[in-house]
């Protein structure tokens, strides 16, 4: 029964670390590796009997923060482009386009503008009519609120990846994904 025990004791140590030298290899990926560190470093007390564990230990911890700091690529991103004014669109659909109009100063984005467009794309909406209210029997967002709230939102999260709005998914949704691609154009 001891050498069972001995066994899987052992057997554990060697995917335990493993796991901790496959999490510290580079790799494609660096959102993954955080989440499976957790799970041999919590498992792995039981092993702190045996001699060799003290040496795998210190390893996965020293990895954690590094894996964890990596993980936020939007963090990183921030400060990291070129100082200008960039636009893009959205993708076309039934209703009309979304435009951004992203200003970048001293490597962040220091304002942004969201635009609905026509359906034809060549003018901005009239917003008296999307001021969340029924107007003929149909209900309409609030888009003068939403983009403006939209916009400062990316700019202090410094990110495009803001949360939509469920009133106007679609709309709010390719506010997002303009915004992102100007991002995209002002990288460095």
């Amino acid at each position: 029964m001891k050498k069972i025990f001995a066994l899987v004791i052992t057997l554990g140590l060697v995917l335990s670390m493993a796991a901790c030298n496959k999490a510290t290899t580079p790799g494609p990926s660096t959102t993954s590796p955080s989440p499976t560190l957790k799970t041999p470093t919590t498992t792995s007390p039981t092993m702190t009997a045996p001699t060799s564990p003290a040496k795998t230990s210190p390893s996965p911890s020293k990895t954690s923060p590094s894996a964890s700091t990596a993980t936020p690529s939007k963090s990183a991103q921030a400060g990291s482009y070129k100082d200008g004014t960039y636009s893009a669109k959205g993708d076309a659909w039934e209703n009309g386009q979304e435009e951004a109009m992203v200003t970048v100063k001293n490597g962040k984005i220091s304002d942004v503008s969201l635009k609905r467009l026509t359906k034809d794309g060549k003018a901005e909406v009239d917003y008296a009519l999307f001021d969340g209210k029924v107007h003929n029997g149909k209900q309409y967002p609030n888009l003068k609120e939403f983009k403006e709230t939209m916009a400062k939102n990316m700019v202090q999260k410094q990110s495009a990846q803001v949360d939509t709005i469920a009133s106007a998914t679609t709309t709010t949704k390719n506010w997002t994904i303009a915004a992102q691609r100007a991002l995209d154009k002002a990288k460095k």
